[in-house]
């Protein structure tokens, strides 16, 4: 995907060709834990303890760090904190499962109960 120290930004519609490609990303989730639960690109792992999950994927895999739009700074960090750990090929994907969705893509989880 791109040079160690870059900031690759991959749009919602290159996520998707990547996911479906020969060698998919590891698409990691920085949405709050509620949120993940309900909606999340599918096969994406949802960040709780990033210090642990930087010790158990693996570094010469690609990986995106998918954020929700208002958390681009997070997103940033989290890019930043991976290439320190000697991940190489990381991108960022902003937008979110939000994106996701507003393209058309499935999304996985556990819908919120509506009023009753």
């Amino acid at each position: 995907m791109n040079e160690p120290n870059e900031m690759e930004i991959v749009t919602t519609i290159r996520l998707h060709q990547l996911l479906a490609g020969a060698r998919p990303p590891t698409v990691v989730d920085l949405a709050d834990a509620t949120s993940f639960g309900h909606r999340h690109i599918p096969g994406s792992r949802h960040v709780a303890d990033l210090d642990r999950l930087v010790a158990e994927l693996d570094r010469r895999a690609p990986i995106v760090v998918s954020c929700p739009a208002a958390a681009r700074l997070t997103c940033a960090w989290a890019h930043r904190l991976l290439q320190e750990h000697g991940f190489s090929d990381v991108a960022i994907h902003v937008g979110g499962v939000q994106a996701w969705e507003a393209a058309g893509f499935a999304v996985a989880g556990s819908p919120r109960p509506g009023p009753t």
